[in-house]
């Protein structure tokens, strides 16, 4: 658990969360309507596949913000950790083909394995299918990308896991709260039905606002060709900074100043 002095005792419910910082609520309400609002009012490109990749995963994560946070208030916080997954594996994405653009089509050719999965399930469940030529166009694409990405095992688009990916876009800090640990939670595992103490709710709160700091700056970069700080990025980074004081990531070196752990782990950041 972060904390930000040994005396302070970490809240573990919604109640004493409000009491530690206020205006959190208000602050995450005004960052989702700030990002409803890029995508509604950010113009389309049909030819900018990571511009379509970047919106369509800032309505997606829109949804998971919304949940996590009335999960978090319904003190369900194991809940609100399982969907904490989603929205971290879509940002991690989304920021490694922001970063490497020529991955976008092969990210959206895969697509078709999974459409098939899909529809071959519905068929054996239902007896309805796609009509003959929409099977034999759907059948055609997931060979060839089953046969382009064959050398990916498990079989996916790209052959990093999701730590690899992760550590590559300089998400690697949030793994183990945010996939790891969530992924236990989903898994029937014996190690989720243990009782080790603790309320996820800090370290879930603190990942999701990040990641939504991390939403701001990807579409600012991609759509403005930003690669300085702008004040939009500027306001929502000092906005994570007045709850968390702290950040285990620089946003891309955004933030420079650093002091070591008390931990004696990874050096935290600061503005």
């Amino acid at each position: 658990m972060i904390t930000h002095s040994e005396k302070m005792k970490t809240p573990e419910t919604w109640e004493q969360f409000l009491e530690f910082k206020p205006e959190f609520p208000a602050m995450i309400r005004r960052w989702m309507l700030v990002l409803r609002n890029m995508a509604i009012h950010t113009p389309a490109n049909e030819d900018d596949l990571v511009g379509h990749l970047t919106m369509t995963v800032i309505v997606m994560s829109l949804s998971d913000v919304n949940d996590i946070m009335t999960l978090s208030h319904a003190d369900s916080h194991i809940g609100a950790l399982k969907l904490l997954r989603s929205l971290y594996e879509r940002v991690v994405t989304l920021k490694y083909i922001s970063q490497n653009p020529s991955e976008a089509e092969g990210f959206m050719e895969f697509d078709a394995v999974d459409t098939e999965k899909v529809m071959i399930a519905i068929k054996c469940k239902t007896g309805m299918e796609m009509g003959e030529n929409a099977q034999k166009n759907l059948a055609a694409a997931a060979s060839a990308a089953k046969k382009k990405y064959k050398q990916n095992r498990p079989l996916s688009w790209t052959p990093l896991n999701s730590k690899e990916m992760a550590d590559r876009v300089g998400l690697g800090h949030m793994h183990l709260h945010a996939f790891l640990v969530a992924s236990k939670h989903i898994h029937p595992t014996y190690w989720s039905v243990k009782s080790l103490g603790g309320s996820p709710l800090f370290n879930t709160l603190c990942i999701m606002h990040e990641l939504i700091v991390q939403l701001i700056v990807l579409h600012r970069r991609h759509f403005t060709k930003a690669f300085g700080v702008t004040p939009m990025m500027n306001r929502a980074i000092n906005d994570f900074l007045r709850i968390w004081t702290i950040s285990e990531g620089t946003f891309d070196g955004i933030l420079t100043q650093a002091h070591s752990s008390s931990s004696g782990g990874p050096p935290v950041y600061y503005a």
